[in-house]
C-alpha cells in the first residue's frame, strides 16, 4: 500500500483498488480447486514448496525493484500469484490442525494459530514504517521474500505424516464440489454462519485495506511511522484476544460470540470515522494518532473473537474428507464480493 501511495499519491485509490481485486480473484475462482488439491495431498509438502515459490517471487521483486525496471503490471501479477499462495497455506494449515490434535486441545491451537498468524502483522506493521523510512521500500521486500523462504524451512521440520488413504481421491472436481455444496446444504448452523462470514468480509476488508490507508495518507498526511504504529493497532488487539480467548474455550463455544462480536466490531468502526467525517485536522496529531490506534486495537479483538470461533465451529462440525474443500469453497465465496465492495 504504502508503495502505491508514494508512487502516485492521490491517485493512489485505483491502484490500490486492482491490487486488491487482483491480490483475491485468482484465489476466489481457484479456491474450491485449491481445496480439492490439499484434500488429496499432503499438506506439509503443499505449504514448503507455496511459501518457496512466494519467497521466491517476492525477492526477485525486490530485485526489480533495486535494478529500476519493477513496473506496475509485474507487482499485480505478483500479487495475484501471491494470493493463491496465501489461499494455499490458509487452508492447508487450518486442515491439518484438526488432524494434529485428534485427542484435544483444538480451541487453543486454534487460537494459538491465529496468534502467530496476527503477530507476523504486529511485527511487520510495527517495524515496516520505520523500515521503509531508514532502508528503503526495496529493502523491505526483499525481507519479506526472506520471512517466505524461512518459514518454508520451518514448515519442512513439522513433525506431521499424512494417511494415504485420506490424501488421495478418485472422484473428479466436480463431484467433489458437490458433495460439499450437498454437505453445506443439510447443515443450516454451517450455511448460516458461511453467509455471515461473507456479508462481513463484504464490508470490512474494503474498509481496512483501502479506505484506511488512503484516508489516513491523504486526509491526514500522516508519515510512514505514524502509518505502520496505526496499522499495528488491528493485530495487535487481534494477539490480545486470541491470547485471552485461548484460556476462555467456553466463550468460543457460545455462538453468541459470533453476533456480539460482529456488532461491537461494526459500532467502533462508526465511532472511528467520526474524525474523518467532522474533524477538520489536515494533519495527523499525536491525540488522533491515539484514538485511531486504541479503536483499532478493540476492534482486532472483536476480530479474534470471530475468527477463532468460526474456524472452531467449522472444524469441529465439518468432515476431514471434505474439510480442504469446504475452507476454500467458503474463502472463495467470503472474499468473492471484497473487489465489489472495494469498488
Amino acid at each position: 500500500a504504502w508503495y502505491f501511495l508514494t508512487k502516485y499519491g492521490p491517485e493512489a485509490g485505483a491502484m490500490l483498488a486492482w491490487t486488491m481485486v487482483l491480490g483475491t480473484l485468482p484465489a476466489v475462482l481457484l479456491g474450491g480447486f485449491i481445496g480439492s488439491v490439499i484434500d488429496r495431498y499432503n499438506k506439509k509438502y503443499i505449504m514448503v514448496y507455496t511459501d518457496l515459490v512466494s519467497g521466491l517471487v517476492v525477492v526477485v521483486l525486490s530485485l526489480a525493484m533495486y535494478r529500476g525496471i519493477l513496473n506496475d503490471i509485474c507487482l499485480l501479477g505478483a500479487a495475484a500469484l501471491l494470493s493463491m499462495g496465501a489461499a494455499c497455506v490458509s487452508i492447508s494449515v487450518n486442515s491439518v490442525l484438526p488432524e494434529l490434535f485428534k485427542t484435544g486441545g483444538l480451541p487453543e491451537a486454534n487460537s494459538i494459530n491465529q496468534f502467530v498468524e496476527r503477530g507476523s502483522l504486529l511485527v511487520g506493521f510495527s517495524c515496516g514504517g520505520g523500515l521503509v523510512a531508514l532502508l528503503g521500500t526495496e529493502a523491505v521486500f526483499l525481507l519479506n521474500g526472506i520471512s517466505y523462504l524461512v518459514a518454508a524451512y520451518l514448515e519442512s521440520c513439522m513433525n506431521y505424516k499424512a494417511d494415504n488413504r485420506e490424501c488421495r481421491s478418485d472422484a473428479t472436481f466436480l463431484t467433489e464440489l458437490r458433495e460439499v455444496f450437498e454437505f453445506v446444504g443439510k447443515n443450516r448452523n454451517l450455511l448460516r454462519m458461511t453467509l455471515v462470514f461473507t456479508v462481513v468480509n463484504f464490508f470490512w476488508d474494503p474498509v481496512l485495506a483501502i479506505a484506511l490507508p488512503y484516508t489516513l495518507k491523504n486526509q491526514f498526511s500522516v508519515s510512514p511511522i505514524q502509518f505502520g504504529l496505526i496499522e499495528t493497532a488491528l493485530p495487535a488487539g487481534f494477539c490480545l484476544g486470541a491470547l485471552y480467548f485461548s484460556k476462555k474455550r467456553s466463550l468460543l463455544e457460545d455462538r453468541h460470540i459470533l453476533y456480539y462480536s460482529i456488532i461491537g466490531a461494526n459500532v467502533l468502526f462508526t465511532v472511528f470515522s467520526l474524525p474523518i467525517i467532522f474533524g477538520e485536522e489536515h494533519q495527523a496529531t499525536i491525540g488522533l494518532v491515539v484514538f485511531f490506534f486504541l479503536v483499532l486495537t478493540v476492534i482486532g479483538v472483536c476480530s479474534a473473537a470471530l475468527n477463532i470461533s468460526v474456524s472452531l465451529a467449522i472444524q469441529s462440525c465439518v468432515p476431514g474428507l471434505l474439510l480442504g474443500k469446504y475452507l476454500g469453497f467458503s474463502r472463495s465465496l467470503s472474499t468473492g464480493l471484497v473487489p465489489v465492495g472495494a469498488g
